[in-house]
């Protein structure tokens, strides 16, 4: 049930389907996916002698992405979810993935921001 998407309320739109719906090995593959592209164009615009502030500076989810964190830890918590034992050590396993991947992305957004701020005042 992939379903590719390209502008950022298509994801936010696609992304909250998949919550309602409790498709959360899709949820993470989408949200894994975008992170993945503002990654490329992240390193992309650095090796062009950019600084990669476009990619980053773009717009994520966030409030879908807490939503997906939430469910999913509850879904992994309830000892009544429907899933087998290999369903939940996957979900586990894909959600530790996204964590790592959206730490990444958060760092290199606070680098960034770090970076900015300290160029300002010393501009100052």
């Amino acid at each position: 049930m992939r379903v590719r998407c390209q502008q950022k309320h298509d994801v936010a739109t696609l992304l909250y389907l998949y919550l309602k719906f409790g498709v959360y090995d899709d949820a993470i593959d989408l949200v894994v996916e975008v992170l993945d592209e503002k990654e490329e164009r992240r390193r992309e615009e650095e090796t062009g002698g950019g600084r990669g502030g476009k990619a980053l500076a773009e717009w994520l989810p966030y409030a879908r992405l807490e939503q997906l964190e939430q469910q999913i830890q509850a879904v992994v918590a309830d000892a009544a979810s429907p899933l087998s034992a290999t369903e939940r050590n996957r979900l586990v396993g894909a959600h530790k993935h996204l964590r790592s991947k959206l730490a990444r992305y958060l760092q290199h957004v606070d680098q960034r921001t770090f970076g900015l701020k300290q160029e300002g005042a010393a501009a100052s």
